[in-house]
This record gives C-alpha cells, sequence and structure tokens, in this order.
C-alpha cells in the first residue's frame, strides 16, 4: 500500500510538472504571438505613413500638369477664335474667284480677259495668304494638342500610382482593423478563461453543499417517519388512556405516553439541528450560486461577443468547448428549497414532502456525479491532447 502511495504521489507530481511546462509553452506562444502582432502593428503604421506622404507628393506633381493643361486648352480655344475670321475671308475669296473666273469665261477681247486674269491672279495670292496662315494656326493647335496629350499620359499615370497606393492603403487599414478585432477576440478569450477558472471551484463547491444537503435529507427524512410513529403513538395511548377505568392500567398508559413523549422531543431537537444545519447550508449554497449566476451571465455574454467578433471577421464560427469549459446550468446544482411549514400541514404531507426531495437530491447526485466524472475525463484528454 505505501509503494502504491509513493507511485500515486510520482505520478501526481510527473502530471503536475508537465501542466506547468505547459502552462509555460502556452505563455510563450502568447507572448511570442504578442510581439508578432505588435511588429505587424508598427510595420503596418509605417507603411501606411509613408503612402499618405506618396498620395500627398503626387497629389502635388498633378497639380501643375493640370494647370499646364488648362493652359494649353485655353491656347486652343484662342487659336480656334483667331481661325474663324480666317476662314470666314477665305469663303469670301472662292466666291470672289467664282465670279471672277465666271466673268473670266465670258470675256471675248483678250485685252481684257489679261485684265481679268491677272485680277484672279491677285485674289488666289491673297487666298494664299490666308491659307498659310490657317495652316501655321492649324499646325500650331495640333502641336498644342500633342502637349496637352502628354498631359494627360502624365496625369494617367500618376492616377494609376496613386489608385495602386489607395488600394494598397485600404489593404493596409483593413488589416488594421482586423488586428483591432483579434485583440479585442483575445482579451474577451482571456476574460472568459478566467471566468471558467473562478468558476471551477464555485462548481465543486456546489457540488459539495448538494452532497451535505444529501447527508442531512436522509436522516430528516428518518427522523420525520420516526416522528409520526410516535406522534401516533402517543394518540392511540391518549385514547386508551381515556377509555381506560383501571387506575392501575392508566398509570401505565400513562408512563408509556411520558415516555413516548420524551422520545417525540428528543427526535424534535435532533429535527431541529439537522433543520438548522440544512437551512445554513441553502443559505451558504444560495450565496454560492448567486455568483456562479452572475459568472454564468457574464461567460455566455462573453461567449456571444466573441460569437459575433468571429462572424464579422469572416471567421469560421467559435469550435464547441470541451467539457471542462462547459458552464454548467443552474439546474445542475439547485435544489428546490422547501418553504417554511405551516401549523396546519398534516405530518403525512411534510413527510411526503421530505421523501420526494430527497428522492431528487439522490437523483441530482447521480446526475452530478456523471458530470463530475465527464469533466474529469474531459480534463485528461485535454491534459494529454496538451501533452
Amino acid at each position: 500500500e505505501i509503494f502504491e502511495n509513493l507511485e500515486q504521489e510520482n505520478a501526481e507530481q510527473e502530471r503536475e510538472a508537465k501542466r506547468e511546462e505547459v502552462k509555460k509553452r502556452e505563455a510563450q506562444t502568447q507572448e511570442s504571438a504578442a510581439r508578432t502582432s505588435e511588429d505587424e502593428k508598427h510595420r503596418l503604421k509605417a507603411e501606411r505613413a509613408e503612402i499618405d506622404q506618396k498620395i500627398a507628393e503626387l497629389a502635388n506633381r498633378k497639380e501643375p500638369i493640370k494647370a499646364g493643361k488648362s493652359r494649353y486648352l485655353e491656347q486652343i480655344n484662342d487659336l480656334k477664335l483667331s481661325l474663324q475670321p480666317i476662314i470666314a475671308k477665305i469663303k469670301e475669296i472662292k466666291a470672289k474667284k467664282e465670279r471672277v473666273e465666271q466673268e473670266e469665261r465670258q470675256t471675248q477681247d483678250s485685252i481684257e480677259r489679261q485684265v481679268v486674269e491677272k485680277k484672279r491672279w491677285h485674289i488666289e495670292d491673297e487666298r494664299k495668304k490666308l491659307e498659310d496662315e490657317e495652316w501655321k494656326i492649324q499646325e500650331n493647335i495640333e502641336n498644342i494638342k500633342k502637349s496637352a496629350k502628354e498631359c494627360d499620359a502624365e496625369l494617367e499615370a500618376l492616377i494609376k500610382e496613386e489608385k495602386n497606393l489607395k488600394n494598397r492603403r485600404n489593404e493596409i487599414l483593413k488589416r488594421e482593423e482586423e488586428i483591432k478585432i483579434e485583440e479585442k477576440r483575445d482579451r474577451l478569450e482571456e476574460e472568459l478563461a478566467a471566468i471558467l477558472k473562478e468558476e471551477e471551484p464555485l462548481k465543486l463547491t456546489l457540488t459539495e453543499f448538494s452532497d451535505k444537503l444529501l447527508a442531512v435529507g436522509k436522516p430528516l427524512s428518518m427522523l420525520l417517519i420516526r416522528e409520526r410513529e410516535v406522534e401516533e403513538k402517543v394518540t392511540n395511548l391518549e385514547k386508551n388512556e381515556e377509555e381506560s377505568q383501571n387506575t392501575a392500567e392508566q398509570r401505565e398508559i400513562e408512563t408509556s405516553r411520558r415516555h413516548a413523549e420524551q422520545e417525540r422531543r428528543i427526535i424534535e431537537e435532533k429535527k431541529w439541528t439537522l433543520e438548522k444545519q440544512r437551512t445554513e447550508i441553502e443559505s451558504q449554497k444560495k450565496e454560492i450560486d448567486i455568483r456562479y449566476q452572475e459568472l454564468l451571465k457574464k461567460e455566455n455574454d462573453i461567449r456571444e461577443r466573441i460569437k459575433n467578433f468571429s462572424s464579422s471577421f469572416g471567421a469560421d464560427e467559435v469550435k464547441e468547448e470541451t467539457l471542462e469549459s462547459q458552464p454548467l446550468t443552474e439546474s445542475d446544482f439547485r435544489e428546490e428549497i422547501t418553504e417554511p411549514q405551516s401549523e396546519e400541514q398534516t405530518v403525512n404531507e411534510r413527510i411526503t414532502e421530505e421523501t420526494e426531495e430527497l428522492a431528487r437530491r439522490e437523483a441530482l447526485t447521480k446526475t452530478q456525479e456523471e458530470t463530475k466524472r465527464r469533466i474529469i475525463e474531459a480534463s485528461e484528454k485535454a491534459r494529454f491532447d496538451a501533452k
């Protein structure tokens, strides 16, 4: 037996050492993840600042190009306006030439025809001069258009670069928001772990109180049964005492009644003691249960917030927790508290209630034992997986 105890102690020490090692590794992993997250945040912030600076520089570079293009467009408009009177004059000269050519065809005299032909020469020279001026202006317009197109090409390149920078900036902002959500979710999971840790001893305490209530309920139920038997005995003795006509027999019955009443007093004193114990246990259990229900509410709220974070983040739904971390509901520990008994309540009703309550507590104890067994199995499995 001593050897087995030593083996158990060694095994427990080994398990405890392994648990500490797992905790240490988890802490190191969390610390490393935190450092990585901080490094990524600083890197993203620096890159975003650099992108903002480049976007501002691009905006400054675009302004003179836009101004240059505006000047080119104004020059083109001015040149087009200067072309209008030239085009109008060329149109007039074309009409004048047609009239002169008509006159030339109708003239028969050679000398007069020479005069008309020279007149046509003069018109053609004037037209040539206007057309040369028109061509020069049109050539200037085409050159300015090329310059404006070069501005468009430069602007297009800058806009494309700006668009790429803004897309990258949006990606950084999205990732920064994701990191914020991850950090909030991590903090919630830390709060959840702390709550689960605080819940564990409360669950065990509630189970102990349930066991104590069961331990008190069994003898209390037996006392109530015995109390009913003694009360019936006293009632029968009093009835026999009234019916008896023999003095010696009456005294014998009275002596038996006194013994029965004394026994009833002893039973009642024991009953009061057990009822007081039960009331104290229920009061203590109620205080623990209030705190446990507060933790359960916080736990459920945090789980819901984590679930919402996961949904909004586009992640998979939160996986089901193991039995070790699953909260037990109020019905796992809460027993129905018996109301104070009124004077009119009969003994049979009291016994029936105590018997039913005893049965409920026995059933609850079995359920709790099964739950404890499942928790222990889940804990061992979790430790084995962590190992």
